[in-house]
């Protein structure tokens, strides 16, 4: 039983050691000009030079070209990896069964594994081509720092045909240049990533290093919607996918969240901006224009309410009309013939230029009702009714109140 066992780990435990790392894809079957049966190797021959590339030569400087890795490194005290230093080394494939490189590029966010060998090994695609950004570490050094740039590549064959280039042959490596394949010919690897981030966006070794294969057979565009080669998340262009906002990769299947940037990518920013300054400018005027009127029309509260608010105000108004009446004529003593004489009086004031302006125009507080109410003594014919039981003194002339008298007008 125990040898069964054993049996079993050992069959078993290379399949896993062989999955945590990109399987070389093995030598393709071709034929010389006798007709014998070789294997090719499908790994690109490579070209190596040190480049001054963008920022502060720590990216390829000439497209189609790869980063290699760098020229120094220090040792970071705080993590055990290497940070790296110096120029930068590019690879470009230089085959004789190559005519031409076409790349598509990306900046991915933070310091990114560009592969992504770690997430997806079916979605491999991608090799590294440097960062966006730079951190001076003394006078004359810089390491690499914020956003990998990473490129997906096609190779245009002599004869005619177009295929994919892909990472193979992978291995991770704790120094900061990729070492050579040493089985069988000699080939060159070029880095997909570091895998490791700091939190000031260096990135650290371990790295990951790959050879360059020639992959798959480039689809035709108009091919793309039949073998659904975008995902359906983007549109074929070139033999490259562009994919949609929150997807990437070589076939849009990556899943990923949207910047702030992608967000309003569709927008203009002039728009955006312009907008926003006017938005606030408007609420500014429009609080300290309130707020003055406020100052001065401290009645200003009032509005209208419902219909049948309206209606109980109107049937208030009359009872505190009568009982003002009452009292007054009461109180003075005069009877009917006194009551008559004070609204002859109160019409006559109407009756003035002023008043009769007034009396054509809103109520001065609420801005809704028309003019129907004018106080005694004053004789100021400016508010509504409902408007005038909520005040003790005019708004005009700041006398007390003591009656309110209701305007009739010929024809009503």
């Amino acid at each position: 039983m125990r040898r069964t066992g054993l049996l079993f780990v050992a069959l078993v435990f290379p399949l896993f050691h062989s999955a945590a790392s990109l399987p070389f894809r093995g030598d393709e079957e071709a034929r010389n000009s006798t007709g014998e049966s070789f294997r090719e190797d499908p790994r690109l021959e490579l070209e190596c030079e040190r480049q001054n590339g963008f920022p502060n030569s720590l990216s390829c400087s000439e497209s189609e070209w790869f980063v290699q890795g760098y020229s120094d490194f220090r040792e970071d005290l705080a993590d055990s990896g290497l940070l790296p230093l110096g120029q930068v080394h590019c690879c470009t494939p230089k085959d004789d069964k190559v005519d031409a490189v076409h790349v598509k590029c990306s900046a991915r966010r933070g310091v990114e594994n560009c592969a992504f060998l770690r997430h997806k090994p079916e979605n491999l695609s991608s090799f590294l081509v440097g960062f966006s950004g730079s951190l001076r570490i003394d006078d004359i050094e810089y390491a690499p720092r914020g956003a990998a740039v990473c490129c997906d590549a096609i190779a245009e064959m002599r004869d005619g045909s177009r295929r994919y280039i892909s990472p193979c042959d992978c291995l991770v490596t704790e120094e900061v240049l990729c070492p050579r394949t040493n089985n069988g010919l000699y080939r060159d690897r070029v880095m997909t990533g570091f895998l490791v981030d700091t939190n000031i966006g260096v990135p650290l070794t371990p790295a990951e290093c790959c050879s360059m294969c020639l992959g798959e057979v480039v689809p035709p565009d108009s091919d793309c919607p039949r073998y659904d080669h975008c995902s359906s998340r983007g549109v074929c262009h070139g033999g490259f996918c562009e994919c949609v906002d929150g997807y990437s990769g070589m076939d849009c299947s990556l899943r990923r969240n949207l910047t702030l940037e992608e967000l309003f990518r569709n927008y203009s920013w002039d728009v955006l901006v312009c907008s926003a300054s006017g938005t606030i400018v408007f609420l500014w005027v429009f609080f300290f224009v309130r707020r003055g009127r406020e100052r001065s029309h401290p009645e200003e509260g009032v509005r209208r309410g419902s219909s049948r608010d309206r209606l109980l105000d109107y049937i208030e108004l009359i009872d505190e009309d009568s009982d003002n009446d009452t009292e007054s004529s009461a109180g003075e003593g005069e009877g009917e013939q006194s009551e008559d004489e004070e609204k002859g009086e109160v019409l006559r004031n109407v009756a003035g230029d002023e008043s009769a302006k007034d009396a054509s125009d809103g109520c001065v507080i609420c801005m809704s009702s028309k003019k129907l109410v004018v106080l005694v003594p004053c004789g100021h014919s400016s508010i509504c009714r409902k408007c005038s039981r909520r005040l003790d003194t005019c708004p005009f002339c700041r006398q007390p109140i003591i009656k309110r008298q209701k305007i009739y007008f010929a024809g009503n």
